[in-house]
């Protein structure tokens, strides 16, 4: 049976590679907070569950939202900083591609993303 377009799943999905931060913010756990608070209000996201945490030299934020879910992951010692958003509502990727450049000011950035 085929489920007309407007009733199907949506899925958007947001991941970037940020290279040379110049941020102090992706140095630090609570930095890594901020930056990952900062692309959740950018895409109008409703936190269920937080962590962050550090181990084996990198920063993780993995946080489950009520649409999917918002991982961080900064490697400190290389000035880099992954994001993989999920989310099965529409949201704003410039809005929060704005915000993680604004948070991190990386001097190269490699965004893909998808609807589905």
């Amino acid at each position: 049976m085929l489920i007309p377009s407007h009733r199907r799943p949506f899925l958007q999905s947001f991941v970037a590679v940020c290279y040379d931060c110049a941020s102090d913010r992706a140095q630090t756990r609570n930095g890594v907070r901020q930056i990952t608070e900062q692309l959740v209000a950018a895409g109008n996201f409703n936190v269920v569950a937080r962590k962050v945490f550090q181990q084996h030299g990198r920063i993780t934020a993995a946080y489950t939202l009520a649409e999917s879910h918002c991982f961080i992951e900064a490697y400190p010692d290389r000035n880099i900083v992954l994001v993989d958003i999920l989310a099965c509502t529409r949201f704003n990727k410039r809005a929060v591609r704005q915000s993680l450049v604004t948070m991190v000011k990386p001097r190269r950035i490699i965004v893909r993303g998808k609807r589905f």
